[in-house]
C-alpha cells in the first residue's frame, strides 16, 4: 500500500486512493449481501468508467488520468449506487455517459 502512495503524483491521487480504500468495506458487504450479480456490476462499473477515461484522454492527445485513482472511486461509487440486477450494458452505457461528458 505505501509502495502505491509513494508513486502518487499529487494530493487529488492520494486522496482518491483513500475514498478507494475507504469504500472496501462497503464493496465487501455488497458482494456479500448481493452476491456474484454485485461483482458484475461494480467490476463492469469500474472497467468501463476507466477505459472511457483512457480512450478519451488518447483521443484528444492528452496525458492519460487513469493513475491518479479519481476514475476508479468514480467508478465504484457509480456502481455502489445501482442495483444489483441491472442489466450490464445499462451499468457499462452509464459509466461511458457519465465519464465521457465530464471530460468533454
Amino acid at each position: 500500500m505505501l509502495k502505491l502512495l509513494r508513486n502518487c503524483r499529487s494530493p487529488l491521487s492520494v486522496a482518491a486512493y483513500a475514498g478507494c480504500l475507504a469504500l472496501l468495506p462497503v464493496t465487501a458487504f455488497a458482494v456479500f449481501a448481493f452476491g456474484l450479480t454485485a461483482i458484475a456490476t461494480l467490476c463492469t462499473a469500474v472497467i468501463s468508467c476507466v477505459v472511457t477515461e483512457h480512450v478519451l484522454c488518447r483521443l484528444s492527445e492528452k496525458e492519460t488520468t487513469v493513475s491518479d485513482w479519481s476514475v476508479v472511486l468514480t467508478g465504484l461509487l457509480y456502481g455502489l449506487t445501482l442495483p444489483p440486477g441491472l442489466a450490464l450494458w445499462m451499468v457499462a452505457a452509464g459509466g461511458v455517459i457519465a465519464v465521457g461528458a465530464s471530460l468533454v
